[in-house]
């Protein structure tokens, strides 16, 4: 009997084949947010992006009104485009209006700050986690939206700081998109990743940073506190070298785990980007799984992430750099992201750029076959003259046997 079942996933294997891709820009790089254009918005950062239950594609970002800095008065900002034009044009592609679906007006000095995104494909809605007072306030909350019409509309927010932690502990979501998984364990359940650090005596602590995950099993009416991986060590000035998981993406890969790439706050063995993996939902996560991918450099960034099973292809996208945010670029792994081979590289942006975000765009039934990457071009973390930028690429994948 096992003879016949190792035969039958050998049969299984080859009969699926393998594919390598070749991805090429399917249109020129365009603006989706730009300074002081129509909004009349200074800055726009945190880029993100996720395709909505009927495949328009939603974007979002922090309208930061005065300066560039991560404190200040803040809008959520929206904007919208179908799918079906992004991938049947090369041209000019018509966004919608911006929407501003967060404003915090002019009475708190450090607004929204996002965030993440992630779309519940059984109940059809998706949720916007973010935070408000995260960098200068001695408390903090975080809030999730939700939209069940593809991003027309959003719920009042919720303040869910009462289900994963209290005002001793901030988190921080993302920045990029949640997931929701497909696959066992927990088939379902809605999971976001990001990072934290603790309030002690009513002030904001950044040497008790480590990594966080949170998530849903009842589709966002709770969520639960996951697992958590502490800096090292706590509550203790940090200098190069020092081991602080910061930012972070997660992904499910095709046998039901979590991979998380990390940003590597203090170059922890490196500038590069830091792995680790959970495979019960994000409960847990151990230590024996944390890696330094030090064929990914990586200046301390965030990064955007998206698998595609379907060609057992892993996309990230990141700057490419070991001391400056330039040269953002696209990278794709053949074997889960244990090694990312230098040849498999196409820069997206070669000089200033920052946060980016990635999504698959649906196909309808057909295997998917473009994503989209919207990250930061221009300036520099804190300037005023960058634009939130949006590219898609074609895969162009090839079955290879």
């Amino acid at each position: 009997m096992a003879l016949c079942v190792l035969a039958f996933l050998a049969f299984v294997a080859v009969s699926e084949g393998r594919y390598r891709i070749n991805p090429k820009p399917h249109h020129d790089p365009q603006y989706v947010w730009t300074p002081n254009g129509a909004d009349q918005m200074g800055v726009y950062r945190i880029p993100l992006i996720t395709a909505a239950p009927n495949g328009n594609l939603i974007a979002l970002t922090e309208g930061r009104k005065i300066g560039g800095g991560d404190t200040g008065y803040k809008f959520l900002s929206q904007r919208s485009i179908s799918s079906q034009v992004v991938v049947s044009t090369q041209g000019d592609q018509k966004w919608s209006p911006t929407i501003e679906e967060i404003d915090n007006g002019y009475t708190m000095s450090d607004g929204v700050i996002l965030g993440a995104v992630v779309t519940d494909n059984v109940t059809k809605t998706m949720f916007v986690i973010y935070g408000e007072c995260e960098h200068a306030c001695p408390t903090t909350r975080t809030y999730v939206i939700n939209s069940t019409d593809n991003g027309l509309s959003w719920s009042d927010p919720v303040d869910i700081t009462h289900h994963i932690g209290t005002n001793k502990t901030v988190f921080s979501p993302g920045p990029g998109t949640g997931l929701q998984k497909m696959h066992a364990p927990h088939k379902g359940r809605l999971v976001f990743c990001g990072h934290y650090h603790d309030i002690i005596d009513g002030q904001s602590y950044m040497n008790t940073e480590g990594l966080k995950c949170i998530y849903s099993d009842d589709h966002g009416r709770s969520w639960k506190n996951g697992t958590v991986i502490p800096g090292m060590l706590y509550n203790q000035p940090k200098v190069q070298g020092d081991f602080l998981p910061n930012e972070c993406q997660p992904v499910e890969m095709s046998d039901g785990s979590i991979l998380i790439s990390i940003r590597n706050q203090y170059k922890y063995h490196g500038a590069a980007r830091m792995f680790a993996s959970s495979v019960d939902g994000g409960e847990t996560i151990h230590y024996e799984t944390l890696r330094v991918a030090n064929d990914l450099p990586d200046p301390a960034c965030a990064a955007g992430m998206a698998y595609v099973p379907e060609y057992d292809v892993l996309l990230h996208s990141n700057i490419i750099n070991t001391d400056r945010r330039a040269n953002l670029t696209l990278s794709w792994s053949y074997d889960q992201g244990k090694t990312w081979d230098a040849s498999n590289r196409l820069v997206i942006w070669p000089e200033g750029a920052a946060y980016s975000c990635m999504t698959v765009i649906p196909n309808g039934d057909s295997p998917p076959r473009y994503v989209g990457v919207l990250y930061e071009q221009g300036g520099s973390e804190t300037s005023d003259d960058g634009y939130v930028t949006f590219v898609v690429y074609d895969l162009n994948p090839e079955k290879i046997d």
